[in-house]
């Protein structure tokens, strides 16, 4: 039987995935990695909440700050432009100026 590793961040895509993966009798272990994004414990209670019934347990794997390129001081810049300060651009490039209750406003639908 195939066994497949799915990274699952509660979305749409990685959802639909997953019930096609069950669907179709393929086993599958649920990878969902914490990267330092904005709504990550949102993401990860959807994750748990989403995948299907029956579905393992999702593995949560923490990416620490410093890999992937991106160095810590880079990551809180990002995460300040995110909450909209000192009008610098978030990561999208659009610019904080409603103080990311924007972006805020997306995370907790």
């Amino acid at each position: 039987m195939k066994k497949v590793i799915l990274l699952a961040s509660g979305g749409l895509d990685s959802t639909t995935v997953a019930y096609k993966l069950a669907a179709d009798g393929i086993q599958f272990v649920p990878v969902f990695f914490d990267y330092g994004q904005h709504c990550v414990e949102i993401e990860w209670d959807r994750v748990n909440e989403v995948l299907p019934a029956g579905s393992p347990a999702p593995e949560r794997v923490d990416v620490p700050a410093g890999t992937g390129g991106e160095d810590s001081a880079e990551r809180g810049e990002r995460s300040a432009a995110a909450h909209g300060s000192g009008g610098r651009s978030d990561a999208g490039g659009r610019q904080g100026g409603d103080g990311g209750r924007d972006r805020l406003r997306r995370c907790h639908r």
